[in-house]
C-alpha cells in the first residue's frame, strides 16, 4: 500500500478536523432544538383542553403536556401519548384564567401585534383579549361574547376556526356550533367580523389577514346582490319585522355605547329577552340589570395608589368587594370597598416600587371569593430639587421643590466646602413639602465654593423610626 506524502497527510488531517468540527456543530444544533422543543408542563386536576377535532379532554389524573421536536404538543401519561396540535387552550373549572400554549399573536387596540410563545396566562375578564392562533384560527377572550344575529351568547372565551368560504366553527366549554351565514362577534372592547377576518375597534378596522397571511376566499356580496336580497326579503316580510330589525339595531348600538362609557363594565347589563319584539314598545328598551363590579383604572403617585372602580349591587348579591395589594417585599393590605363611592386611595407606599392589585368580590349566597381583575403598577420616583437662591455673609438661602403629592418627614441639610469636601454645617429639617424655603447659618467666613445637600431623606415613619429613605442625590452648589 502506497504511503501518503507529507502534503497529503496534512490535507487529510485538516479534512478530518473539519469533519469532526461539522459533526460537533450538527450535534449541538440538534441538542439545542431538542431542548427548545421539549417544554413539559404539569397539568392540574379538574382542568380540560381540546384535541384537533375540538373534543374536550378532561384532566383527571397526573398528565403532562409536552412540546415535541415537530412543534406539536402531546398529552402524555404513563401509558400513551395523544397529539393535541401546535396550539393548546387549557381551562380550569372555577379558575378565572385561561392557559395558552404555542405560538400565537395578540392583537391590541392600536393595531399592534405581539408574538407570544410557550405558556401564557390570560384573564377571562374585560377588556377583550384577541389572539390569532394560525391560518383562519382565532381566540376571543371576554366575560361576555355575543353575535350580531343574537344566536351566540356566551362568556369566558370562544375559539373561532373559519373555513375558506367564510363560515366558522365556534367552540368553548358551552358550545360547538358551525355558522352558515357571516356574523359579527361583539365583545366589551373589540368586534370581530369573522368572514372578512377584521377586528373592529371604535369604527376602525384591523385586517387580521395581514398577520401570517390567510387562505380565506370569502368575498363580500356586491351592493347589487345586497339590494336584490333586500328586495326579496321585503316582499316576504311585513312592517312589523322591519320595525323590529331597526329596534334591534338601535339596541345593539345603545348597548355598545353603555359598555364603552362605563369602561367595559363587564356585567353592566344582564341578558335581554331573546324576543325583542315583545320587549320593545314605542322605541323604549327595557333592561334587566343584575349586578356588576369593575376596576376601571389605577392612578399612581410617588407614595400612593388611587383605584377607580364601579359597583352596582341592588340586590346585595355581594357581601363585599375588595382590593388586595401586595409587593415583593412584605407589604400586604386588603381593603373593603364602599359600593357608594367610586374611588379609594392607599397611601404611605414606597416610591418606585412595583405593586400587584387584586380586585374581587365575595358572594353573599355561598361566601365564594373570586378575583376578577389583576393589575400591576409601579409608583413614581419623586422629583426633588434643591436650589440655592441667595448667599450672604454666614448665611445661605435655599428653596426645595418636589412633587405635589410627595413630602419628606425629615432630612439632614448639610453644607460642604467643595474644595475640601469638608462639612461646614449640618442641621435637621422636617415637614418638607413643595416650595419649602429656608436658610442655613454658619460661623466661619463665607466660602464661595460651597455645596448644599439633602441627606438621610425620610418619607415614612413607624414607631418613631424612619422606615423609608430616599437614595437619590439632591444638591446644589456655587
Amino acid at each position: 500500500m502506497r504511503k501518503l506524502g507529507k502534503k497529503n497527510q496534512i490535507l487529510f488531517i485538516i479534512l478530518s478536523l473539519i469533519t469532526v468540527f461539522m459533526i460537533a456543530i450538527f450535534i449541538y444544533v440538534i441538542m439545542l432544538m431538542l431542548r427548545k422543543g421539549n417544554n413539559i408542563y404539569e397539568l392540574k386536576k379538574n382542568s380540560y383542553l381540546y384535541n384537533s377535532d375540538y373534543e374536550i379532554i378532561e384532566v383527571q389524573g397526573s398528565l403532562k403536556l409536552k412540546k415535541s421536536f415537530d412543534g406539536n404538543y402531546y398529552l402524555k401519561d404513563n401509558r400513551k401519548s395523544t397529539k393535541i396540535g401546535k396550539n393548546v387552550i387549557l381551562d380550569n373549572y372555577g379558575n378565572h384564567r385561561l392557559y395558552l400554549y404555542g405560538i400565537l399573536y395578540q392583537v391590541f387596540t392600536d393595531g399592534s401585534i405581539e408574538k407570544l410563545s410557550n405558556e401564557n396566562k390570560v384573564l377571562k375578564t374585560p377588556p377583550t383579549k384577541f389572539f390569532k392562533l394560525g391560518d383562519r384560527k382565532y381566540l376571543m377572550v371576554d366575560d361576555n361574547i355575543s353575535s350580531s344575529d343574537s344566536s351566540i351568547k356566551t362568556s369566558g372565551y370562544l375559539i373561532v376556526e373559519i373555513n375558506k368560504e367564510g363560515n366558522a366553527t365556534l367552540v368553548n366549554d358551552k358550545m360547538n356550533i358551525k355558522t352558515i351565514n357571516p356574523i359579527i362577534l361583539y365583545g366589551s372592547t373589540f368586534d370581530f367580523d369573522i368572514a372578512n377576518e377584521k377586528l373592529i375597534y371604535h369604527n376602525q378596522e384591523i385586517d387580521l389577514k395581514n398577520i401570517i397571511g390567510s387562505s380565506n376566499k370569502y368575498k363580500k356580496e356586491t351592493k347589487k346582490d345586497e339590494k336584490k336580497e333586500t328586495d326579496n326579503k321585503t316582499s316576504t316580510t311585513d312592517n312589523t319585522n322591519s320595525s323590529n330589525q331597526n329596534t334591534s339595531d338601535y339596541y345593539e348600538q345603545y348597548l355598545k355605547d353603555v359598555i364603552n362609557s362605563y369602561n367595559n363594565l363587564y356585567n353592566s347589563v344582564a341578558n335581554i329577552n331573546d324576543s325583542v319584539a315583545t320587549k320593545v314598545n314605542k322605541g323604549d328598551i327595557y333592561y334587566e340589570f343584575s349586578k356588576w363590579a369593575v376596576m376601571k383604572n389605577v392612578l399612581v403617585s410617588s407614595t400612593s395608589i388611587t383605584i377607580n372602580y364601579n359597583i352596582y349591587d341592588p340586590n346585595d348579591e355581594y357581601s363585599s368587594v375588595f382590593v388586595y395589594v401586595t409587593d415583593k417585599k412584605n407589604y400586604d393590605k386588603r381593603v373593603e370597598l364602599n359600593e357608594n363611592a367610586t374611588s379609594m386611595s392607599i397611601t404611605n407606599l414606597d416610591p418606585n416600587e412595583r405593586y400587584v392589585i387584586n380586585f374581587g368580590y365575595v358572594l353573599s349566597e355561598d361566601g365564594r371569593e373570586e378575583v376578577i381583575d389583576v393589575s400591576t403598577v409601579t409608583t413614581k420616583s419623586p422629583k426633588i430639587e434643591l436650589k440655592i437662591t441667595k448667599v450672604m455673609k454666614n448665611k445661605v438661602y435655599y428653596i426645595i421643590n418636589m412633587d405635589d403629592k410627595f413630602a419628606l418627614l425629615n432630612s439632614d441639610l448639610v453644607l460642604y466646602n467643595r474644595n475640601s469636601n469638608e462639612m461646614i454645617k449640618k442641621e435637621n429639617i422636617d415637614n418638607i413639602t413643595k416650595g419649602y424655603n429656608g436658610v442655613i447659618e454658619y460661623d466661619s467666613d463665607i466660602n464661595p465654593n460651597i455645596q448644599l445637600k439633602l441627606e438621610n431623606m425620610c418619607y415614612n415613619i413607624s414607631d418613631n423610626k424612619c422606615i423609608g429613605y430616599l437614595t437619590v442625590n439632591v444638591s446644589d452648589a456655587l
